[in-house]
């Protein structure tokens, strides 16, 4: 064990992945989420703003991927997203449930409330997203945009870092 911050523990080989270059794994992005939370969102931001904001760590990301709707709301209920103006959510491209720790690339979904706008950041350009530009939301509900001018990474590996800098 290296650290133990909130609801996160860091392993040594956890925190290895930061010298890189390495695909940066949930535990990392989780930790990251946990100072926001902790750290960086008090000292930026007003009390009351501060319960605006809903940082979801990776596992529960993945859960609601994979879960389906019927869950959702028994996942989220207790995290009351709909008290918050902002839902961020990274999202890896993991396919397979048993193997919690997969994927290849790393993209950020931002629930905006006040627009009622889905706005996902994808370092790649597309490659984790299932479509370009935006689209109309039917029945209510958000409108889903594809965030064109999201910094684009340069190599394989880095899109944990921009979904963690996006997310900051």
């Amino acid at each position: 064990k290296v650290l133990d911050y909130g609801d996160v523990l860091l392993r040594e080989a956890d925190v290895e992945l930061l010298e890189g270059p390495h695909w940066l794994n949930d535990q990392i992005v989780s930790f990251y989420f946990e100072y926001l939370e902790r750290e960086a969102l008090p000292a930026t931001s007003a009390a009351a703003a501060i319960s605006g904001v809903l940082l979801l760590p990776p596992a529960t990301s993945f859960l609601l991927m994979h879960a389906g709707p019927d869950m959702a709301g028994d996942i989220l209920g207790p995290l009351k997203p709909h008290s918050r103006g902002l839902v961020l959510l990274p999202v890896n491209d993991n396919p397979d449930v048993d193997r919690a720790a997969g994927g290849s690339h790393w993209s950020l979904l931002v629930f905006h409330r006040p627009s009622n706008t889905l706005r996902h950041y994808d370092s790649s350009g597309g490659s984790g997203s299932s479509g370009t530009g935006s689209s109309g939301a039917s029945g209510g509900g958000p409108r889903f945009v594809e965030v064109v001018d999201t910094p684009r990474q340069c190599n394989g590996y880095d899109c944990g870092v921009y979904v963690l800098a996006v997310a900051r």
